[in-house]
């Protein structure tokens, strides 16, 4: 994995409205590429396969999960000012039994990581200390929406609504195969950052669910 860093963004879209190749070449030589061994070695964590990634923030400082299979099905990635250089600061794989991971999504709030096993099962941590949360778990409950496929009848699909922690579907409805449900991270990342954090509940639920959209191709088949 290579990651850029020290980019002056603010410069850069300045050189390129200007055409300044000399400001162009200064931002060049400050930008930093830093090679990560996430997979490329068969000591490397995900020796098999990479397949998602996300950032997320904790304590102001930017971490990079990964998901995959090899020897760690997830890993948690920080940059070290001690030794300059982005190292491995936790993994997780004796307990998932080593499952491959196949998507990974981090919540608004930071406080959960979701997490799609090759079996298709729906696994969600708390993302403090990368506990999986048990289904009679005393965490705060919450609805989630997801596009579900039957194993045996992949011509199928349902839109659901399920609540967790107890992993109860509160709705679920048949869709056409080709639907997808696309969310506004712009609107909702800028709501958030308006609320303070003894905002009420409800208000943070209605403001994600409203930030998503659901569009289903017009067509017979399912």
């Amino acid at each position: 994995m290579l990651k850029f860093s020290n980019i002056d963004l603010v410069k850069l879209e300045e050189s390129i409205h200007n055409k300044d190749l000399s400001l162009a070449h200064e931002i060049k030589k400050n930008i930093i590429i830093e090679t990560i061994d996430i997979g490329q070695s068969q000591d490397s964590p995900h020796q098999q396969s990479i397949n998602d990634m996300v950032i997320y923030k904790s304590k102001n400082k930017e971490n990079i999960i990964v998901a995959g299979s090899g020897k760690y099905s997830l890993s948690i990635w920080s940059y070290s000012p001690k030794e300059k250089r982005t190292i491995m600061i936790d993994a997780i794989g004796d307990i998932l039994n080593d499952v491959e991971i196949l998507k990974v999504k981090v919540d608004d709030q930071g406080k959960y990581l979701f997490a799609l096993d090759e079996f298709k099962r729906l696994l969600i941590f708390n993302i403090i200390d990368f506990c999986l949360l048990p289904s009679n778990s005393s965490y705060e409950s919450r609805d989630i929406i997801v596009l579900t496929e039957p194993k045996m009848k992949k011509l199928k699909r349902y839109l659901e609504i399920i609540h967790i922690p107890n992993y109860q579907v509160l709705h679920k409805i048949e869709i056409n195969r080709k639907s997808w449900l696309i969310k506004n991270e712009n609107h909702t990342h800028q709501a958030m950052k308006k609320q303070n954090m003894d905002i009420d509940p409800s208000f943070t639920r209605e403001n994600v669910l409203n930030d998503l959209y659901f569009i289903e191709e017009n067509s017979d088949d399912k």
